[in-house]
């Protein structure tokens, strides 16, 4: 998760607050509503209508229903049971969510502040924060807290990130690179933290993630022309799509299991790696249709076109007008 943050801060770009938050909210919020509506219709299906018609559906212990629509209104809470209860239908789409609160406070950071340093170092306070925060059980609040604790490795990315890039085109810095924070990386992650303090670990992750993000800039730089990544660079191109539905091909996949092997609910190959392999196999080949599918017909839901559009400022005079009256 840390690198995704990372990744998408490299992608910051400060503009006119209007037009920035409008391009958020086309990007982020509506496809968010819209990745939540699917799982709702699936589930209010199965659970309202099909039953009444057949069998085969059945109610069986869904690990969402649709009535779980409701724990949307514990964005405003500040404490949480759990991180994710809004999105119980859509557990993953708290990403969005984290992201959009997380995208507007750099904004504001970076309207109030113009040094790098002084945003580093803030950026840095502001995931202790959310550390804090989530250690005492505040996790609610319009997601703030959780936001706050991968908000560092958002901002490194849109200061830094473009920097890396432009250093990593060098083989002789990525020799460098490589042979400095491999060891240390493979150092570190042999000690178990998990003997240590709370803060101990997360201060140990957070060293172990920028050590490992310059390594794998490197390594999808020298490898991403082979023809293995192509499919890699295809859904990483629509990975809000992916990010959006891979929970319910989840769900769908472990439903028809079960359907067509009830026996299969108690067995240990639910949890076997065999049983993840197909239902990654599965998920891929889901995703592959719902992304051409969503691109082509959808655009406006999946973040490839804007759904709110800003009208385009006009600089013509009222003399310009007169004269060409």
């Amino acid at each position: 998760m840390p690198l995704f943050f990372f990744m998408s801060g490299i992608f910051f770009s400060y503009k006119p607050f209007k037009e920035f938050f409008v391009r958020k909210i086309n990007t982020l919020i509506i496809p968010l509503i819209f990745f939540l509506f699917i799982p709702f219709c699936i589930h209010f299906l199965r659970e309202a209508i099909l039953p009444n018609i057949t069998h085969l559906f059945s109610k069986t212990d869904p690990p969402y229903t649709y009535q779980s629509i409701g724990h949307i209104y514990t964005l405003t809470n500040t404490y949480n049971e759990f991180v994710n209860e809004p999105f119980r239908l859509n557990s993953a789409l708290w990403f969005l969510f984290a992201l959009f609160d997380i995208q507007l406070i750099f904004y504001g950071l970076k309207t109030l502040f113009k040094k790098t340093y002084i945003l580093a170092i803030l950026s840095v306070l502001l995931s202790i924060i959310g550390e804090i925060c989530i250690h005492n059980d505040i996790n609610g609040l319009f997601f703030i807290p959780v936001s706050l604790k991968f908000f560092m490795y958002y901002a490194f990315g849109s200061l830094f990130g473009r920097k890396l890039i432009d250093l990593i085109t060098s083989k002789l810095n990525e020799k460098k690179i490589i042979f400095s924070c491999l060891p240390i990386l493979i150092a570190i992650t042999i000690i178990d933290s998990n003997t240590f303090s709370y803060y101990i670990q997360k201060i140990d992750i957070a060293i172990r993630t920028f050590l490992f993000i310059p390594i794998a800039f490197i390594f999808f730089k020298e490898f991403y022309h082979l023809k293995i990544f192509k499919p890699i660079i295809f859904f990483g191109k629509n990975s809000l799509t992916v990010l959006g539905i891979h929970r319910t091909c989840f769900w769908l996949f472990s439903f028809i299991i079960l359907r067509i092997s009830p026996d299969l609910k108690d067995s240990s190959i639910l949890t076997s790696y065999q049983f993840y392999v197909w239902m990654f196999l599965f998920t891929c080949f889901i995703s592959y249709f719902a992304i051409l599918f969503f691109n082509k017909y959808f655009p406006f839901f999946v973040g490839k076109k804007d759904l709110i559009k800003l009208k385009p400022k006009t600089n013509v005079s009222f003399e310009t007008v007169k004269e060409n009256s």
